[in-house]
């Protein structure tokens, strides 16, 4: 009977532990699931500066990765990465893996000190932690380094303090690991070391001398494999101290610079060293966290770290005397000492891991002394109650910290990126290798500038393939005054400048309202701002951009489906054309062209274009849907010229272009095309009444048309109403000069 009972108890109890298992599983899979999916929404954005040298790092030889880069790991995993497909999301996967992984790694490691519920509390705070998310989102190091340093702790506190072999192996592939991941990484691994070796020394486990010298001697042992993969990166560590120079300097710009356009700089630029600063250092992980917005969120976290450190104490001196080294050990010995690179900020993000393990397990701790004053003030509880109540205040605690981590976790989606890609897609289609580029900033950058605006020219590239020669032959400069931009444009005024700031929200409104005088309003691609001064012409079109005109009837002529669209469908401005396609008929805008101010024809004509000249029509537009109709050979939307010849009273009809909804894709987005013709090649040479006509012709579908320009020249500029002078008559017009 008592044997019967037992099994019975048994069995209840493993299936108790089964159901706690299953539990404990389905919610660390829901914090993945979170996880994922915060952090998978917006891998596909743009790359930015760093995230630039990390593709072309990744996509060198395997040389170069060794003898250029101070920390390689990353690069060899996004080098993989690439090898499946060159995009923004590859290259940031291993960042999104590690965040992942991080997760997991810090539920273990919360997990070994506390229990399960501490474990899945830790995860849960890591997963919507906003510096996290923003990290497992770059094509960069650090959430590389938060899994490591979290590893490493884990092997330190599971392993080998126990003195298992394993963790033995484990140390020295972890600290080499991170210290090819960054060389920043010798602080967190060299405190932890310190730490680990301090409780050695006072750990009852180790009173025997010769158990303890053993163990420090492995240690140190440890340490110097950990450092002999990365000797030959020393150097370039080094190179942070005032006074050393980077010898590896020539090698990186002569290798990753090879074809990128000559740099003239307009601002000399910069140096200067920096200070380890607690404060900044604080404020980095508050200002990432909280937003600077909730204090009552901030008093929530510090009270909990402040818990979670005591709590760690008593359950884990081994993970006590690790962590607690780490957190203090590292700004003490780093701030007396000036560095040449900013180090502190994003470079220490591991502490914020730390930081979150402490508020978790200071939520464990409220819970579990509101479960122990439970239970002695009432001793026949049922079970369940304690444990309830402990997960209750665990929620709780949560509960406080959640109005800051949203807060934060919005304010994070609301941030404008440079967003390098939409800009060089927007000018991909209407640059020209002859044309200038102008970089706005508001602080002076020095001669690394090739490097911070490569991203822009690699998206150039990406989007203008066919007209690669834009990367060799243009030049480009640095700015900071609209006197800089105004200065280039007077050196080149019959040529295109593009001005282009990398964060326009911050700049001056000052430079603001002088780069507009110059060149004209921004184009935003979220903190990218466009603007572009174009070379003199003369548009011999009004209204192309279709905005309303004050007096008068337009100039332009609709013919059948086609309407003006106000915005959000109209591409630049308030109103862009829309022409609708039909049945066996022409959806059509029709635009008088102006008299050439070069002609010398006499006679009574409203319209004349000189002999022999050459003229390119340009527009934006764009297409959905186009499709030919069953058995029609001339479905297409087409760019023609219509007009009188004055030697043929018969006329002409000139078809500039054809784009038959059969030949190319059916739908394409707002992009600019242009075509250039000369009079005498299919136009007369002495023509009168001439009028540029876009139409949908027996075709379904839509046609949007934006920005129409007919100009002399063999090749467009960017659009202008009516006449656009030399940039330096202009400015000298509008008082600039």
């Amino acid at each position: 009977m008592s044997d019967d009972l037992s099994r019975a108890s048994g069995g209840a109890t493993h299936n108790h532990r089964a159901r706690a298992r299953f539990a404990e599983g389905a919610a660390l899979s829901l914090i993945v699931i979170i996880a994922l999916s915060l952090r998978l929404p917006g891998l596909d954005r743009s790359l930015w500066t760093d995230e630039h040298d990390t593709r072309l790092g990744a996509l060198g030889g395997w040389g170069q990765l060794y003898r250029i880069h101070q920390y390689p790991l990353y690069y060899v995993l996004a080098r993989f990465a690439l090898k499946i497909e060159d995009t923004e999301v590859m290259l940031r996967l291993p960042s999104l893996m590690a965040g992942v992984l991080g997760v997991l790694m810090m539920y273990a490691l919360a997990k070994r000190f506390a229990g399960p519920f501490a474990g899945l509390t830790a995860a849960l705070i890591l997963a919507t932690s906003t510096i996290h998310v923003q990290v497992s989102q770059e094509a960069r190091f650090y959430a590389v380094v938060i899994l490591l340093s979290l590893a490493t702790v884990w092997v330190l506190t599971q392993y080998v303090s126990r003195d298992r072999l394993t963790g033995w192996i484990a140390l020295p592939i972890l600290g080499a690991l991170g210290l090819l991941t960054h060389t920043i990484f010798v602080t967190f691994f060299g405190a932890a070391l310190v730490g680990f070796s301090a409780w050695v020394l006072f750990s009852k486990s180790h009173r025997e001398s010769r158990t303890r010298v053993r163990t420090l001697a492995r240690v140190a042992v440890c340490g110097v494999l950990a450092v002999l993969p990365v000797l030959s990166y020393t150097g370039s560590f080094l190179t942070l101290l005032p006074g050393v120079e980077d010898s590896s300097a020539g090698g990186e710009a002569d290798e990753t610079n090879v074809d990128r356009p000559r740099v003239v700089s307009a601002a000399a630029g910069g140096g200067g060293t920096y200070r380890f600063d607690v404060k900044e250092y604080l404020g980095y992980f508050r200002s990432r966290y909280f937003g600077y917005e909730h204090l009552a969120s901030e008093i929530s976290a510090l009270t909990l770290g402040i818990l979670g450190f005591a709590h760690l104490a008593l359950r884990s001196p081994c993970g006590f005397t690790v962590l607690a080294s780490v957190t203090f050990l590292v700004p003490a010995v780093l701030r007396p000492f000036e560095v040449t690179h900013w180090y502190s900020d994003r470079y220490f993000t591991y502490q914020a891991g730390f930081a979150i393990l402490f508020m978790a397990l200071g939520a464990d701790a409220i819970g579990r002394i509101g479960a122990f004053c439970l239970q002695k003030g009432f001793a026949r509880l049922p079970r369940k109650v304690p444990i309830t109540v402990y997960g209750a205040l665990i929620a709780a605690s949560l509960g406080m910290l959640a109005p800051g981590v949203v807060s934060a976790l919005r304010a994070n989606y609301n941030v404008l990126y440079p967003d390098w890609k939409g800009a060089a897609q927007y000018m991909a289609s209407r640059i020209r290798p002859h044309h200038k580029i102008v970089f706005i900033y508001n602080a002076v950058h020095g001669p690394d500038v090739s490097y911070r605006e490569g991203t822009l020219f690699y998206y150039l590239e990406r989007f203008n393939a066919s007209s690669t020669a834009v990367l060799s032959t243009l030049e480009y400069f640095t700015a900071n005054t609209p006197e800089d931009v105004e200065s280039v444009l007077k050196q080149y005024p019959s040529s295109t400048v593009w001005a282009v700031s990398r964060a326009e929200p911050a700049l001056s409104e000052s430079i603001r309202a002088g780069l507009d005088r110059a060149c004209g309003p921004a184009k935003l691609f979220e903190a990218v701002g466009v603007r572009v001064a174009g070379e003199p012409t003369v548009n011999l079109i009004q209204g192309g951009d279709f905005e309303i005109q004050p007096e008068g009837a337009p100039p332009w002529d609709f013919r059948d489906n086609a309407r003006l669209v106000r915005y959000p469908q109209a591409f630049d401005g308030d109103y862009s054309a829309k022409l609708i396609g039909f049945a066996k008929g022409n959806s059509a805008v029709l635009f008088p062209v102006a008299r050439d101010p070069e002609s010398t024809l006499e006679g009574p004509s409203t319209t004349s274009l000189v002999p022999k000249k050459r003229y390119t029509v340009s527009f934006d537009w764009k297409f959905q849907n186009i499709a030919p109709l069953s058995g029609s050979q001339h479905s297409a939307i087409r760019v023609v010229i219509a007009g009188q010849d004055i030697d043929n009273p018969e006329g002409f009809f000139c078809r500039l272009a054809t784009i038959r909804g059969d030949i190319t894709t059916r739908s394409m987005d707002w992009h600019n095309s242009s075509y250039t013709f000369a009079t005498g090649d299919g136009i007369p040479e002495r023509c009168e009444s001439a009028m540029l006509m876009l139409s949908v012709t027996n075709a379904t579908g839509t046609l949007w048309v934006d920005n129409v320009q007919f100009e002399p020249g063999d090749h467009a500029t960017p659009f202008v109403n009516g006449t656009r002078l030399p940039h330096d008559q202009r400015l000298a017009a509008t008082g600039q000069d």
